[in-house]
C-alpha cells in the first residue's frame, strides 16, 4: 500500500538554533513551537442541536390537557387525521 502525504515534515532545529532556556530543560529534547492558533466554530446545526437537548422530553402541560380530556370522555381523535398520518409517515414526510 503506498501512503502519499503531501504535507511537509518538519526538520528538528539545529543545536545552533536552539535557545538557552530550551537547553536548561533538564537535557530534554526542544520541541518546535507553533505560532499559529487553534480556533473553533460551531455550525448553526450544532447550535440547534445544543438548544434542543436543552428543551424538556416531555410537555407537561399538554400531557395533562390530554389526561383531563380523556378522564372527561371528551378526547376525541378524528379519523381522517389517523388516516393521514399514517400516510405521511409511510411517505417519510413525518
Amino acid at each position: 500500500m503506498n501512503i502519499h502525504n503531501a504535507l511537509p515534515l518538519a526538520q528538528p532545529a539545529k543545536e545552533s538554533q536552539v535557545s538557552g532556556a530550551e537547553k536548561s530543560l533538564n537535557g530534554a529534547q526542544p520541541s518546535l513551537v507553533s505560532s499559529a492558533s487553534d480556533d473553533s466554530e460551531l455550525s448553526r446545526a450544532a447550535s440547534l442541536t445544543s438548544e434542543a437537548a436543552s428543551l424538556p422530553d416531555v410537555r407537561s402541560e399538554k400531557v395533562e390537557a390530554i389526561k383531563a380530556a380523556i378522564a372527561d370522555g371528551t378526547y376525541n381523535v378524528s379519523s381522517a387525521d389517523v388516516a393521514q398520518s399514517i400516510v405521511n409517515q409511510m411517505l417519510g414526510k413525518e
